[in-house]
């Protein structure tokens, strides 16, 4: 999976993650045990892009394939005020007609472990 930034640079570490987004006030929230960090930790650095691959191709009984991310993606809904940022936001394939995009928030994990119980 290819990572990048919202203004399309490549994000290929950890430390990359960090240096791109956690700017300014936001430096502050890059902490070991943090959503931001931890998430960050899991994908470039364990089994994270597998794992998360393994569990929606579970739930939706099909091949995954994660194309690109986007860590802490602003989804828009109008031209007012700040969107909604997503600690990670995946689009992913479950065959070349059928795209979609994952969003993974605070609590990504927990999220991820009562969505694959209830669903498989």
């Amino acid at each position: 999976m290819i990572y990048k930034d919202s203004k399309g640079n490549l994000i290929g570490n950890r430390q990359a993650w960090k240096d791109c987004l956690f700017l300014g006030k936001k430096a502050r929230q890059w902490k070991k045990g943090r959503s931001a960090y931890e998430l960050a930790d899991f994908m470039m650095n364990q089994s994270g892009e597998k794992e998360i691959a393994r569990i929606i191709s579970d739930i939706l009984q099909e091949n995954v394939v994660f194309e690109h991310a986007i860590p802490e993606m602003e989804v828009r809904f109008d031209e007012h005020g700040h969107g909604r940022e997503h600690d990670l936001g995946i689009l992913a394939e479950r065959n070349p007609e059928n795209a979609f995009l994952l969003e993974l928030n605070l609590k990504w994990t927990s999220l991820l472990e009562i969505a694959y119980k209830k669903f498989t």
